[in-house]
């Protein structure tokens, strides 16, 4: 009796052993067919420090958070470079897995695509010329005001300033070129990249030459514009468990901290 009782609790430890080893072989199996072999980051490469080019490379803070998050999920990672306003179609036909280009989720957007955590807390600003400066947001009434199309920035414009004529450009480079040359009065874009195009940045090293040398531009932060940037990909993504976790380890470890640094992104410019 007592050796039909070892013998029982023997199977059972065996049955216990193969079912809980095998669950989690399924789940680790099911987490890896999640993840592709390659991931196709859709990126607008104008808009430094974010992401930019930089001798023939890719270069800039989501260009390098890209790559810790491949890294996480052991997945090959390969750039796709477009204008900002087709990021969003290149996720809708699948020539992209996923989005990294200075993204907020909006409730428009939120309607046809999954977004991740926030990854980075930014701000707006207004950048204009020193010698016609537009420092608050009342002035820009009746006003060209530049922004790059299918951005978060010109949607505020359209519904913080109606009275605004809003002038959109593919990139960055035009649209700072148009207003060192008087064609509209100001540009609305992120905080930081206004900072680096003012006078307050002259004679720094900052990757961005499209302002002309002594044009003397001025910023000033938009207050109640905080927004978070965040990984976006297409509805019902199996990649949004995997990518919110992997940013979690990379937030835990101090990892997106040192990108920050790296990339001058550790305080939100007045």
């Amino acid at each position: 009796m007592r050796r039909s009782l070892r013998s029982f609790w023997f199977f059972t430890g065996l049955v216990f052993l193969f079912t809980s080893t095998g669950g989690k072989a399924e789940e680790s199996a099911e987490e890896s067919s999640a993840v592709p072999q390659e991931i196709i980051v859709a990126t607008s490469s104008d808009y430094p420090p974010f992401e930019f080019s930089q001798g023939g490379e890719f270069v800039g803070f989501d260009i390098d958070l890209a790559k810790l998050l491949a890294e996480k999920l052991g997945a090959k990672v390969t750039f796709k470079d477009l204008p900002f306003a087709s990021i969003l179609a290149a996720l809708q036909n699948g020539t992209a897995t996923i989005a990294i280009s200075t993204l907020e989720n909006t409730e428009e957007r939120s309607q046809n695509f999954d977004f991740s955590d926030p990854y980075y807390q930014a701000k707006l600003a207004i950048l204009c010329r020193g010698t016609d400066p537009v420092f608050k947001v009342e002035m820009m009434a009746g006003k060209d005001v530049g922004c790059q199309m299918g951005s978060t920035m010109e949607r505020w414009v359209r519904t913080n300033v109606p009275d605004a004529k809003v002038v959109t450009f593919d990139s960055i480079a035009t649209l700072v070129q148009v207003l060192v040359n008087g064609a509209v009065k100001c540009a609305v874009m992120d905080a930081y990249q206004a900072r680096k195009l003012s006078h307050k940045e002259k004679g720094k090293k900052t990757g961005i030459g499209w302002a002309h040398d002594g044009t003397n531009l001025e910023s000033k932060g938009i207050e109640g514009t905080e927004g978070g940037y965040a990984v976006m990909m297409p509805k019902g993504s199996p990649l949004k468990e995997r990518l919110n976790k992997a940013l979690a380890e990379l937030k835990a470890s101090g990892e997106i901290q040192k990108l920050e640094e790296k990339w001058g992104l550790t305080d939100l410019p007045s």
